[in-house]
């Protein structure tokens, strides 16, 4: 059984893995993100993908409150800067946010800030970052 912050970083991989009515007893748990893979790489649908991950883990990981996403492609982690950058067919998401151990206890107490963060490539697949 996983607890704690690696139980945290498992429940985000799945429910940005998992699209809205896919799951057979949990049909209202999912996100959008699935659904803006394929898109093409403006700066209007980096925007929905932004409002995606940060309304999915609102609404469905109580144990973390999302403070900032970013999208970086570079070994050194540093912002992409122009939208032909992401053309090439993978994109890398760091998000940063603050972990609640009690948070679907109703405690809002914080432990740590956590970065979390998901490579997503062209064939549609995800990677913990």
């Amino acid at each position: 059984m996983i607890v704690g912050w690696k139980h945290v970083r498992q429940s985000m991989a799945m429910i940005f893995m998992t699209r809205f009515h896919e799951r057979v007893l949990r049909r209202w748990v999912g996100s959008f993100v699935p659904h803006l893979l394929g898109e093409n790489a403006v700066e209007r649908t980096i925007t929905r993908f932004y409002w995606a991950i940060a309304a999915s883990i609102d609404l469905w990981e109580p144990n973390y409150s999302i403070t900032r996403i970013r999208v970086s492609k570079r070994a050194d982690g540093s912002e992409l800067t122009s939208s032909d950058e992401l053309r090439t067919g993978q994109l890398q998401t760091r998000n940063e946010g603050i972990y609640k151990p009690r948070g679907h206890l109703g405690d809002p107490t914080p432990e740590t800030r956590q970065p979390f963060g998901l490579v997503g490539s062209a064939s549609g697949g995800w990677e913990q970052a």
